[in-house]
């Protein structure tokens, strides 16, 4: 063991000799480069100076606990977290024995142990007398893996980092939990190996590697085949929703599950406070709207469009405005293309066009820092602008809510 420095806590016992004796083991057992005791001022009058003679050239250091705070437990976590924090900053391995002192100082230095993620935490055991003391000659030095309950908290913190939509950071917690539950064949390693598949595949949905999502999405559907147990039945339901729904997603570049795909990644970036990057996907949303609209309902591609073959009353003023030479196509932005719809006497563009809030929410949005000016966007603004983007959405798709629950990425937090 490298660099080993044994934090233990200090009790009276029986007759201050037998919890000397069994420190001393323990000492013995560890060959700590460094000894800190966490003493309180009777223990620190009756039971170190027992111990004092023994470690003789062993650098050490006390923490008295003053007054009644041996008997505080947060008192004594906070302090023993303190002890634990310095001595890791100095590159110390830290071990704990709690095995002595009242409950509130063992109880203390042991939960401090596992919130800083200790790898050594022990105590003595031994043959019991009459009064529940182990007896002296009896000891035996009990270590405590810490692995699996540390594993269990990576996991914990991967279903959080997910549920906020921070897929990196629960990929992350996941590694640090596979390697705390070393044995590959643990509940533990397996469950952290699928959230980690499970980030994987939401965080290339949600940079909209679609393709790249169902083929992990399929991978973890496959592992939950074998091993149902390691995900909430429910979180597995949503999954397979999912999955069904990219499949339709990714046949044709113009689907009503893009609409929904779309305004739920804008409601992502609108839960994280990411106020711009919503509005961004909401504006998206809304000149997708249109394309797909005139693609469907006329064959028009927004990106390509021949403007000799529009009919001949819009052809003329298409041919004027955009300065189009014979042959020429041209494309059309998000406010021409719903231009092209009203004078195509489309009624969704007509509400597009004659709504006395698309000309003010667009004008927000292309004052913003990330479009073409310099004002952030609020959230008040934002929620308007996808409010805005889901009834006009909802006009066309007035199953739209439906879809956007098939396009919902499941939760952790909404099992418990």
């Amino acid at each position: 063991m490298h660099n080993p420095a044994l934090i233990i806590t200090v009790g009276t016992g029986r007759n201050r000799i037998d919890i000397a004796g069994a420190i001393l083991k323990s000492i013995k057992h560890y060959q700590p480069q460094l000894i800190y005791f966490i003493v309180s001022e009777v223990s620190l009058q009756e039971t170190m100076p027992i111990i004092f003679p023994e470690i003789a050239g062993i650098p050490h250091q006390l923490h008295t606990l003053k007054n009644y705070d041996y008997d505080d437990l947060q008192v004594v976590y906070h302090e023993c977290l303190g002890v634990i924090e310095a001595l890791k900053s100095k590159n110390y391995q830290v071990i704990v024995d709690f095995t002595s002192g009242t409950k509130a100082m063992s109880a203390g230095l042991a939960v401090a142990a596992v919130s800083n993620e200790v790898e050594h935490l022990n105590y003595i055991i031994g043959e019991r007398d009459s009064g529940g003391r182990v007896l002296p000659d009896t000891e035996k030095i009990l270590e405590v893996n810490l692995n699996l309950p540390v594993a269990d908290r990576y996991i914990d913190m991967a279903k959080a980092y997910f549920d906020q939509k921070q897929f990196l950071a629960s990929e992350q917690a996941c590694i640090n939990a596979q390697e705390r539950a070393w044995n590959k064949q643990s509940d533990q390693y397996q469950k952290a190996e699928l959230i980690s598949l499970v980030s994987k595949a939401y965080f290339a949905w949600d940079q909209f590697h679609l393709i790249k999502a169902i083929e992990l999405l399929m991978g973890v559907i496959g592992r939950c085949d074998v091993l149902p147990i390691l995900l909430p039945s429910t979180f597995q339901e949503q999954i397979r929703k999912n999955a069904v729904f990219l499949k339709r997603e990714v046949c044709y570049n113009y689907s009503h599950q893009k609409v929904a795909d779309l305004l739920e990644n804008a409601r992502r970036r609108q839960y994280e406070g990411k106020y711009e990057d919503a509005v961004a996907r909401g504006y998206r949303l809304i000149e997708y709207l249109a394309q797909m609209t005139l693609w469907q309902k006329y064959g028009i591609d927004t990106n390509d469009v021949d403007v000799l073959k529009l009919p001949s009353k819009v052809s003329s003023k298409y041919r004027w405005k955009n300065g189009v030479e014979q042959g020429k196509k041209i494309r059309l932005p998000l406010y021409q293309a719903y231009d092209l719809l009203f004078e195509l006497d489309d009624q969704f563009g007509a509400l597009f066009i004659e709504a006395a809030d698309s000309s003010t929410l667009l004008a927000m949005r292309n004052h913003s820092i990330l479009a073409h000016g310099f004002e952030p966007v609020s959230e008040n603004n934002c929620e308007g602008f996808l409010q805005y983007a889901y009834k006009l959405a909802e006009i066309i798709l007035p199953e739209i809510e439906s879809l956007c629950q098939e396009a919902r990425f499941p939760e952790f937090i909404a099992l418990r």
